[in-house]
């Protein structure tokens, strides 16, 4: 099911998303254009819905803050899809490789400094990002097509509880994201 919002951008719905391993290619096709136009998506993560951008797009990065009215001190998470991508862009030690080539993917988060100046909109107060590498079906889907980086936070507004209802979950996101992803209960 397509929905519109009121700048005509799509929003999407997949039955079964988590437990159905072949995304149609026009589909992760969807999401990697909305990232590299500077979108905002809403995705189901693990656990709950996830709002994410590209982690290398400022502005997309800002919209994520202003839609969440979260305070600019709070850095958000970075998903990437493997251990190679983010060793192009992050200094990795040879311990610090050693040990997340074992535990990634994985639910562990590994705070890392960028190689490059560019990576400000990010990084925390102390200079580094917190960095994992997921392998939900969605995300591996995602960086199956996509070798960028993806700003990974929970969706719903600073300081107030996540909802679990999909039917607000829409009503909360319609006009603030621009590609909505669910999966069907």
């Amino acid at each position: 099911m397509i929905f519109r919002n009121n700048k005509g951008l799509a929003f999407k719905q997949y039955e079964d998303l988590l437990n159905y391993s072949d995304l149609y290619s026009e589909s992760i096709e969807d999401v990697v254009q909305t990232l590299r136009n500077s979108g905002v998506l809403l995705y189901p993560t693990d656990t709950i819905y996830g709002l994410g951008c590209d982690a290398s797009d400022a502005a997309a990065v800002e919209r994520i803050y202003d839609c969440k009215e979260r305070p600019a001190e709070k850095s958000f998470l970075v998903l990437a899809g493997s251990l190679e991508v983010v060793a192009k862009q992050f200094q990795i030690s040879e311990e610090e490789n050693r040990v997340l080539s074992k535990i990634w993917p994985g639910p562990f988060t590994c705070l890392l400094t960028p190689i490059t100046q560019g990576w400000e909109h990010i990084t925390g107060p102390t200079g580094k990002v917190a960095i994992r590498c997921a392998n939900t079906p969605f995300l591996s889907n995602l960086f199956q097509n996509w070798d960028g980086l993806l700003i990974s936070t929970s969706a719903n507004l600073s300081g107030q509880d996540y909802q679990h209802d999909n039917s607000i979950q829409k009503e909360l996101w319609k006009d603030k994201a621009d590609l909505l992803v669910f999966q069907e209960p």
